[in-house]
């Protein structure tokens, strides 16, 4: 439930381990998602070591986000057959990989970095990916204005219009949820 989750969140932010919190938030099952943390280490341009807090509150599509299970299933395939030894491909078999198509309505910490993203796939523990699996976030709203204001004008100006028609919002979104999939891959 939200509340379990929220009330393991606030403990593991006294402890520093997410782990248990992590669990509860891939069991979250409902129409608001939060996610609140320090997740990413992109802002370390030392050493990328550092996580940064940020925090999302999310409007579920489940809806949509049922559509998105012919993806879910393919994971498992692209896991096996992944070009390399099999000793790179640990076994995922019973994990969970969640796919939610989501509006994010407040982001907040490193949420709202220069580049803000417009996917997310977490936890970032791999010993929660081998316990359960990790969810991939795709933030309906952030990548259709990314669309829409970034990539489209700057094709327009770079790239000839029987290029730019292959800019779709499908080919975007589907552009996206791969690269989302492929963090817990291999």
């Amino acid at each position: 439930s939200l509340t379990d989750y929220l009330k393991k969140q606030a403990q593991a932010m006294r402890t520093d381990d997410y782990f248990d919190a992590d669990m509860a938030w891939l069991d979250l099952d409902s129409n608001l998602d939060i996610s609140i943390g320090p997740h990413e280490t992109y802002d370390d341009q030392l050493a990328g070591q550092k996580t940064f807090y940020k925090a999302n509150v999310l409007i579920v599509d489940r809806a949509a986000s049922a559509r998105l299970d012919a993806f879910k299933a393919a994971v498992p395939f692209e896991q096996a057959n992944l070009p390399v030894p099999a000793a790179y491909r640990p076994d995922q078999t019973g994990t969970m990989t969640p796919i939610e198509l989501v509006d994010d309505i407040l982001r907040t910490g490193q949420g709202r970095a220069v580049m803000e993203p417009v996917a997310f796939s977490l936890p970032n523990d791999p010993r929660v990916w081998e316990a359960k699996g990790a969810k991939k976030v795709m933030m309906r709203n952030f990548a259709d204005e990314r669309r829409s204001v970034v990539l489209i004008p700057l094709l327009a100006a770079i790239m000839d219009d029987e290029v730019n028609a292959w800019a779709t919002p499908d080919g975007y979104f589907n552009w996206v949820l791969g690269h989302e999939v492929g963090h817990t891959l291999g």
